[in-house]
């Protein structure tokens, strides 16, 4: 009975409390003491006090919006002292609202999307206008803000696309957040008892040409100003003590601005894209600068830190096009990120010892970088950091890194000279790719690792490789158009794809290594002429020496048990090669289109050679070549004699074949070991048994060691381990 009695009260309540939401057949009714009625499009709300509170949609939406009758005009009576929350709320086609001089607040959602008011006089008791009250209200021209209002909600005119003139007589302390945002003021006061402009307050107010911010504001917060395109001048900026991130951003009719000297940061995207930005002296205590704080700020043409500074951010300058004077801060440790990328217009920059890193894109695509200055101290140094500098003469490798980052200075094509200075062991990827100015290159003595496409389209004109190299990347060197003669060192492991390819002024190439060697190597070296290869190579490897047009003789060392597809196709000059015992396979096409090859000089029998797996068409199918087996040489060094600062190398030749281009190598070694030099004499002998070989010898050269060969007869047995003094 009792629980009966419970459920028959609740519903009685539920009763009372929700007959607001019906609606009389005249759309008229009553919603809690206030009456309301709609007649020729003009809704008339009577009573006293404080209107209810209405939700968006749904049945506890506001009454007069269920009754579907079209309102035009909303009419309050005198004693209303509130418009609820979502009271008019989407009413699209209210025009005009006349509001009680009792009225003292409008609240949350009031007239938002009311997309054809036109005009609201707002009474001076309102101390209140509630968050988002008006927001896309598109037609509302005008609008004034008398002195009584304390209170101005987030976006309270937010959206109001048509809104050009404010009379802001409001007595609040802070403009909120998105207060003006959207809006089409061309100029507006800023009452005097206002400290704080909040986040957003007048974002893409894109007719906003002046402003003037009272000296009683002491911040002024995120994107407050943020897409003002409009905006020139900014007065009494230079009291205000603390700025938001992207506070000015994309302002790009602002000239000048003047900031207040106590200010320590310099907030992320504070000015980004200012484009017409020209000067700003940036506050003497200043300590940081944010990310993108001025990037894009295309006119700035000066840019002096104070010495306070001692962190900017990523991007903070950069595409600012035409800066062409810069001070960096002696109190920086740190270049981040893209800090001054595609600053188009610097011509010289010296970066502070205080520095230590520089990061990925620094100063990259300054078109017109001349010249920069960076200190020892720097110890890491991003990708990329100085890549596309078009006019940079001068790379600098400070002796605190032990590699060069990749791209590091990719198409510099300004630059001509490069030391590689002994810290360095790697020279990573791309490092100089592009660098088509580069000829000369002063090697690191420790370097171990060369990366892929480090060196390519560089027109380097001697490559002078140490014991300690290891490793050459794929198209290091491709399309080098520079040197002639190339040693690659018993120490490297690997050599990779296309490592040397296409580099046509190549003439002479000694291989002292056994490393991995991958395809196309020295692909399309059209001039090369002379090839040494040393014992412990066992792989020709695949196109390795493709499109070799010059070359006419090779002479294979023992080792080579693979001859790999096409490693010898296309070699239009090619007439004798030396094939060793030990060759297990020759794959197909391995001499493919090298239609003059007419002598096969084979270190075993005639069985032995049927006995080796050869491919389809070595060979091309109209051309013959006659086979010499068993074939054998003897060479042998007469004399080493230093005379005058000129070694002489004196060699017997007894030859059975008329063979006769021969080369001697000598390496040159200080006292220490490191060598000095690597040179190398080509001569013919045609027939002549004695025949001598003239070196100029280096200054502080004490030792050297020899390696030389003749075409076929390679001197490899007698000649490789040949060493002395000098």
């Amino acid at each position: 009975m009792k629980k009966k009695l419970i459920l028959i009260v609740m519903i009685v309540f539920s009763a009372v409390l929700f007959s607001h939401i019906s609606v009389s057949a005249d759309a008229s009714g009553v919603v809690g003491i206030h009456e309301w009625e709609i007649s020729n499009g003009t809704l008339t709300i009577d009573g006293m006090d404080t209107m209810w509170d209405f939700n968006k949609t749904g049945e506890k939406s506001a009454p007069w919006l269920l009754s579907g009758e079209k309102i035009t005009k909303v009419v309050i009576g005198e004693g209303v002292t509130t418009v609820g929350d979502c009271a008019f709320y989407n009413c699209k086609d209210l025009e005009s609202v006349t509001l009680p001089s009792t009225m003292e607040k409008i609240m949350l959602n009031s007239f938002y999307g009311c997309t054809n008011l036109k005009e609201i006089n707002i009474p001076y008791k309102v101390s209140k206008i509630g968050n988002q009250a008006f927001k896309g209200c598109v037609s509302l021209e005008t609008i004034s803000i008398p002195g009584s209002v304390i209170t101005l909600g987030t976006s309270a005119f937010s959206g109001c696309t048509n809104l050009k003139m404010i009379n802001f007589a409001a007595n609040v302390t802070s403009i909120s957040s998105s207060l003006f945002e959207n809006t089409a003021i061309s100029k507006i006061t800023i009452p005097n008892t206002v400290s704080k402009i909040e986040s957003y307050a007048f974002n893409n107010c894109v007719n906003l040409k002046n402003i003037t911010i009272p000296t009683s504001v002491q911040s002024i917060e995120n994107a407050a100003f943020q897409n003002c395109k409009a905006l020139e001048e900014v007065v009494n900026l230079e009291c205000v003590k603390e700025l938001g991130r992207s506070v000015f951003a994309n302002c790009s009719a602002l000239m000048s601005v003047n900031l207040c000297q106590s200010i320590t940061s310099i907030p992320n995207n504070a000015f980004k894209s200012c484009n017409s930005l020209e000067k700003i002296e940036l506050p003497t205590n200043l300590v940081t600068i944010g990310d993108a704080a001025f990037r894009r700020c295309s006119s700035l043409k000066e840019v002096v830190m104070p010495n306070t500074v001692t962190s900017i951010g990523v991007n903070s300058f950069s595409e600012c096009t035409a800066l062409e004077n810069l001070k960096i801060s002696s109190g920086l440790t740190s270049i981040p990120e893209e800090s001054f990328y595609k600053c188009a217009s610097l011509i010289s920059v010296d970066i502070p010892y205080s520095v230590t890193e520089i990061g990925t894109k620094a100063f990259s695509e300054c078109k017109k970088l001349k010249k920069i200055i960076v200190a020892d101290n720097v110890k890491t140094i991003g990708n990329a950091a100085f890549s596309n500098c078009s006019c940079l003469e001068t790379a600098y490798i400070p002796s605190g890194v032990t590699s060069v980052p990749d791209s590091l200075y990719q198409s510099c094509v300004s630059l001509k000279k490069v030391v590689i200075p002994d810290n360095i062991t790697t020279i990573e990827s791309w490092a100089f790719e592009g660098c088509t100015g580069l000829e000369e290159v002063i090697w690191s003595k420790n370097l171990e690792t060369i990366g892929d496409y480090s060196f390519r389209t560089c027109p380097v004109k001697t490559i002078n490789f140490t014991n300690n190299l290891k490793y050459i990347g794929k198209n290091a060197f491709a399309y080098c158009h520079g040197y002639k003669s190339l040693i690659i060192p018993s120490s490297v492991e690997n050599v990779s794809d296309s490592a040397f390819n296409d580099c046509d002024s190549l003439e002479n190439l000694t291989v002292l290594c056994d490393a991995t060697i991958g395809e196309r190597v020295f692909n399309g070296c059209q001039n090369l002429k002379k090839v040494y290869i040393g014992e412990g190579l066992t792989v020709i490897g695949e196109r390795m020496f493709y499109n070799c047009v010059s070359l006419e003789a090779i002479s294979l060392p023992q080792s080579v048990t693979i001859i790999k597809d096409s490693a010898f196709s296309n070699c239009h000059g090619l007439k004798r090669i030396y094939i060793p015992s030990d060759i297990k396979t020759i794959d197909g096409y391995s001499f493919s289109s090298s239609r003059n090859l007419s002598d096969i000089y084979f270190g075993g029998s005639e069985d032995d050679y049927n006995n080796i797996s050869i491919g389809k068409n070595i060979f091309d199918y109209d051309t013959t070549q006659t086979y010499h087996f068993n074939h054998t040489e003897a060479m042998s060094v007469k004399n080493v004699y230093n005379d005058n600062n000129i070694a002489t190398v004196v060699i017997d030749s007894t030859f059975v074949e008329d063979f006769y281009d021969a080369s001697v190598i000598m390496i040159f070694y200080d006292g220490n070991g490191e060598i000095i030099e690597t040179k190398i004499v080509s001569r013919e002998i045609s027939g002549v048994c004695e025949n001598e070989f003239k070196f100029d010898i280096p200054t502080d050269a004490v030792n050297y060691k020899i390696f030389a060969w003749e075409t076929l007869a390679s001197m490899r047995n007698l000649f490789k381990n040949l060493k002395g003094n000098l």
